[in-house]
């Protein structure tokens, strides 16, 4: 009756299958009898695959569980066929876990299918889901491990970060097993960026805050990615004032990162801030320092500036710190008018008022916008700098008269007009002489500072 199966022709074929699966039950020695015929026909890649998975699917209701597992066993160890493959998987799904005995026998051929790039990707994450219902823990970290090393598929690589997410915290074993593998995929730059991130954010769970401030420590000095950047300071962000040892551990990378002009400028923004939260005071001015005096990009000189301000004042140390850095700044032409200014009104601030004056002073020498707001600082202390810097008071007091509202001459009827000139007339050679001293005095706070006075020279003849 069921040498039909060994028949050539496919409609016998069918015949006998029906009539196998009727009887395939009835007995033990039936059932002993037909396995053998029906195993072999479904090993048979000759045959039509409906008709192989027809005999798969008779053989998976037999009673002797051990032949059903060796046959699926080599099934997925020798088979090409992607539509057997999912019927097999599906059966070994279905006994998986049913006992110790069935998860031993079918664990390693539903590993080596899954690591086997030749398989198709949905059926290899098939695979990889039976296994992570594995309850050999060790085992399962293993293989996860495998995945994420050696795998080089990234939807492959999304299960295999989810799985390992779901039982990094289980304890400390499976975090101390999958650290090294979830960090070596995270350092990768062949990974996905948006899979980096998740080995990422796995990693930034471990209760090995050591371990953690190593990694990260890594990223920022060592990462090019801006999105992993980004990933790595906000996570620095949240434990960089946990204790003295984060924070001793995290200044030095940070700080580089900072300082690292290839870095996008939002991201050093975001490391100064950090930076700006540091017990360390020394630490800080040494930093703020840095970026005034060698930084070029406008708006880390406005970050800086403004940290600046907020301690300047802070004491005699701070101020003492900041102030040639502030001064060199001030005093640098190549930077922004608006951020100078800024500088000007720090320093303004300082309690050794000489010193202070004598910073200011060269600033009358500068350009319009510049000297009008130094003349604004210095005025409420002209007295103080007739003492300290005279030429720069004969310097200041040509540019508030300079700086006197004068009306509108053409707006002036004939009237207004013959007034104007007659109450001005009287100081014309007051207003001369003032003028031809500053001129003077400008000459030499220029001489003194090694500064031109050309911006006061221009002015006086306007």
């Amino acid at each position: 009756m069921f040498l039909g199966l060994i028949s050539p022709n496919r409609i016998v074929q069918g015949a006998a299958m029906r009539q196998a699966r009727l009887i395939f039950k009835e007995s033990t020695e039936i059932e002993d009898y037909l396995y053998g015929l029906l195993e072999e026909f479904l090993l048979d890649s000759k045959h039509e695959i409906s008709l192989r998975i027809h005999a798969a699917k008779i053989i998976n209701t037999a009673t002797d569980i051990n032949r059903r597992l060796k046959t699926l066993s080599q099934l997925l160890l020798e088979e090409n066929n992607p539509q057997l493959h999912e019927v097999v998987l599906h059966q070994a799904q279905s006994i998986f876990q049913q006992s110790a005995e069935t998860e031993e026998s079918l664990y390693q051929p539903l590993e080596e299918f899954l690591l086997n790039s030749n398989h198709e990707i949905s059926l290899r994450i098939h695979a990889a889901e039976i296994i992570n219902t594995a309850t050999d823990i060790n085992r399962r970290l293993k293989t996860l491990s495998q995945l994420l090393l050696e795998e080089n598929n990234p939807k492959l690589h999304e299960v295999a970060l989810r799985q390992a997410q779901s039982i990094f915290q289980q304890s400390a074993e499976t975090e101390e097993s999958l650290y090294q593998p979830l960090e070596e995929f995270l350092l990768n730059s062949n990974h996905e960026i948006s899979l980096r991130i998740h080995a990422a954010e796995i990693i930034n769970t471990a209760t090995d805050i050591n371990r953690r401030l190593k990694t990260l420590s890594q990223l920022l000095l060592e990462e090019n990615n801006p999105k992993l950047h980004e990933v790595a300071l906000r996570q620095a962000q949240s434990i960089f004032q946990q204790s003295a040892e984060t924070e001793e551990s995290l200044y030095q990378p940070l700080e580089e990162f900072l300082l690292n002009s290839n870095h996008e400028i939002s991201l050093r923004i975001h490391a100064t801030e950090i930076i700006n939260t540091a017990t360390d005071i020394n630490r800080r001015l040494k930093t703020l320092s840095q970026l005034l005096l060698e930084e070029n990009n406008p708006k880390l000189h406005e970050v800086a500036l403004r940290q600046a301000q907020s301690i300047f004042q802070q004491s005699a140390e701070t101020e003492e710190s900041l102030y040639q850095p502030l001064e060199e700044f001030l005093l640098n032409s190549n930077h922004e008018i608006s951020l100078r200014i800024h500088a000007a009104e720090i320093i303004n601030t300082a309690t050794d008022i000489n010193r202070r004056l004598k910073t200011l002073s060269q600033l009358l020498l500068e350009e319009k916008e510049l000297r009008n707001a130094t003349v604004r600082l210095l005025t409420p202390y002209k007295e103080e700098l007739a003492r300290v810097e005279p030429d720069a008071d004969k310097v200041l007091e040509v540019l508030i008269v300079d700086q006197l509202n004068k009306p509108q001459l053409k707006d002036l009827t004939i009237s207004q007009l013959k007034n104007y000139v007659s109450s001005t007339s009287g100081y014309h050679k007051e207003i001369s002489e003032i003028f031809t001293s500053a001129i003077t005095a400008s000459k030499s706070l220029g001489k003194r500072y090694g500064r031109t006075s050309f911006h006061i020279e221009r002015s006086s003849t306007k």
